[in-house]
C-alpha cells in the first residue's frame, strides 16, 4: 500500500505536465496563425493603397451612384461616365447604377459627403468589421472551436479567393454575410422577431436573400417570416421616402439589364445562366445550329431541380427541427446558385456552410463526401482564380461543389427521411397548409406507417 501512492502521484504529475505542454503548443500555434492572418491583411491593404483601388470599380460605381442620388439625379437612367472621367474614376464602361436603392441611399450616399479615398477606407474597414463579426459568430468560443482550430479557419478564410476578391473590388456582400449569420444564430435562440428583421435588412440591401424566406416557410417559422415581411415593407417605405419612387422604379428596369449577352463571354461570371450561355454559344458554332432558343429552358429546368432538391431535403425533417443549422446553410447555398449574375465574391456567403461543416467535421459529425466536396470546391476555386486566371469554367464548378457540400451536409443524417420525389407537391402542401396543432412529421413517415388492426367487437 505504501508504494502505490507515489506511483499514482507521479502519473498525475506526468499527465499534468503533458496537458500543460499541449496547452502551450496549442496557444503557440494559435498565436502564429493569428500573426499570419494579421500580416496577410496588412500586406493586402498595402497593395490596395499602392494600386489606388479607391478610384476603381466596384467602389467607384457605388460612389457615383450615391453621388448622383444625393444631387437629385436618377443613377439608374443617367449615364455617369462623364462624371467618372471628370473625377478620374474607372468604372470599366459601367455607366448606370444597378444596386438596390436601400443600399445606395443608406450605406453609400452618406459616404459621398467625404473624399472618395476617405470614403473607400471607411467602407473597407466596415467590410472587415463585418467579416470579423461574422467569423466570431460562426467559429467563436461559444460554438466549441479551440483557438488553434479557429485561427486555422480564419487563415483559410483570408486565403479563400472570394474574400480577397471582395476587398479588391470594394464589394458589398460581407454586410449581407453578417446579417445572414445573425439571422441563423437568432433563429437558433428562438429570437424570431430579431431574426426576421435581420433577414429583412439583408433582402433590402441585396434582394437575393429573399430566397431564405423559403426556409422560414418550410420550417414553419411564421413569426420570423411575419417580421421579415414587416421589415421589408417598412424598409421599402423608408427607401422610397429617401430616394424617390421614380428612382426605385428605375432600379428594377436597370437591374433587369444585367442579364444580357454582352457579358456572356466573361468567364468570371460564374452563374448558371452565363455558364449555359457560353457553352451553348460554343456548341452552336461547332455544329452550325442556333441553340439560343433552348438556353432559358435549360437554365430554368436546372434552377427548378435545385429548388426541388433543397425543398425535398427540408421537408425530410420536422419543422423547427434544424440542429446545427444544416438546412439553413443549404438554403444559403441555394440562394447563391440561383443568382442570375454571380461573381467569385458572391461565394463569401459560403463561409456559413463551410464553417458549420468544419465544426461538424471536428466533432466527427460530417460525412466523408461532404468534407471532400468542400475541399474540392476550395481547391478548384484557388486554381481557377490564381493559376488559370479565370480562363475556364472552374468558378462555376466550384460553386456546384459548394452547393453539393451543403446539400450532403444537410441530408447525410440518420434523421433524414425523404419521400418519393413525386410526393413533393403533397408534402409541400401538407407542410404549409396544416394548422399548427397537426403533427409535423414528414409525409414519408406517415405513408410508411401501417394501419393498426381494429379490435373485433
Amino acid at each position: 500500500m505504501g508504494v502505490e501512492a507515489p506511483a499514482t502521484s507521479d502519473g498525475a504529475a506526468a499527465a499534468s505536465g503533458r496537458s500543460l505542454t499541449h496547452t502551450i503548443i496549442g496557444w503557440a500555434i494559435a498565436l502564429l496563425l493569428w500573426v499570419l492572418v494579421l500580416a496577410s491583411i496588412a500586406a493586402f491593404a498595402t497593395m490596395l493603397k499602392k494600386f489606388d483601388r479607391a478610384t476603381r470599380e466596384d467602389f467607384s460605381v457605388y460612389y457615383l451612384e450615391g453621388q448622383e442620388l444625393r444631387h437629385g439625379v436618377d443613377p439608374y437612367t443617367t449615364n455617369f461616365m462623364s462624371a467618372a472621367r471628370a473625377q478620374g474614376l474607372t468604372t470599366h464602361d459601367i455607366g448606370h447604377g444597378s444596386d438596390p436603392p436601400t443600399f445606395v441611399a443608406f450605406l453609400i450616399e452618406p459616404l459621398t459627403l467625404l473624399p472618395i479615398r476617405t470614403a473607400y477606407w471607411i467602407w473597407q474597414a466596415a467590410n472587415l468589421l463585418c467579416l470579423a463579426a461574422a467569423l466570431a459568430l460562426l467559429i467563436g468560443p461559444q460554438v466549441g472551436f479551440s483557438s488553434p482550430f479557429a485561427a486555422a479557419f480564419a487563415l483559410l478564410t483570408i486565403f479563400y479567393p472570394p474574400v480577397p476578391s471582395h476587398f479588391l473590388f470594394g464589394q458589398s456582400k460581407l454586410p449581407v454575410l453578417l446579417l445572414l449569420v445573425l439571422t441563423m444564430r437568432l433563429l437558433e435562440r428562438k429570437r424570431e422577431r430579431l431574426a426576421g428583421l435581420a433577414l429583412a435588412m439583408a433582402v433590402l440591401l441585396r434582394f437575393f436573400p429573399l430566397v431564405m424566406t423559403g426556409y422560414l416557410i418550410l420550417q414553419r417559422r411564421w413569426r420570423a417570416l411575419a417580421y421579415a415581411i414587416l421589415g421589408i415593407v417598412v424598409g421599402a417605405i423608408l427607401t422610397i421616402a429617401a430616394s424617390g419612387l421614380s428612382n426605385c422604379a428605375s432600379f428594377f428596369v436597370s437591374a433587369s439589364g444585367l442579364v444580357n449577352d454582352s457579358v456572356a463571354g466573361i468567364n468570371r461570371d460564374i452563374s448558371l445562366y452565363f455558364f449555359v450561355s457560353r457553352n451553348l454559344a460554343a456548341l452552336s458554332q461547332r455544329v452550325g445550329l442556333h441553340l439560343e432558343s433552348v438556353r432559358l429552358a435549360i437554365v430554368y429546368t436546372i434552377d427548378l431541380a435545385v429548388v426541388a432538391a433543397t425543398t425535398r431535403a427540408t421537408l425530410a425533417f420536422r419543422p423547427n427541427g434544424d440542429p446545427g443549422s444544416r438546412l439553413f446553410s443549404l438554403w444559403v447555398a441555394t440562394s447563391i446558385f440561383l443568382l442570375p449574375v454571380a461573381w467569385d465574391y458572391d461565394l463569401t456567403l459560403m463561409l456559413i456552410p463551410f464553417a458549420l461543416i468544419a465544426l461538424a467535421a471536428a466533432r466527427g459529425k460530417a460525412s466523408r463526401r461532404t468534407i471532400a466536396t468542400v475541399i474540392i470546391s476550395y481547391a478548384v476555386l484557388v486554381w481557377w482564380e490564381f493559376v488559370s486566371q479565370s480562363a475556364n469554367e472552374g468558378g462555376f464548378y466550384s460553386m456546384v461543389a459548394a452547393y453539393l457540400a451543403a446539400y450532403w451536409f444537410a441530408t447525410d443524417q440518420p434523421e433524414y427521411k425523404a419521400g418519393a420525389i413525386w410526393l413533393l407537391p403533397v408534402q409541400l402542401w401538407r407542410r404549409i397548409a396544416s394548422p399548427a396543432w397537426v403533427s409535423a412529421a414528414p409525409l414519408a413517415d406517415s405513408l410508411a406507417r401501417k394501419p393498426q388492426p381494429q379490435p373485433v367487437p
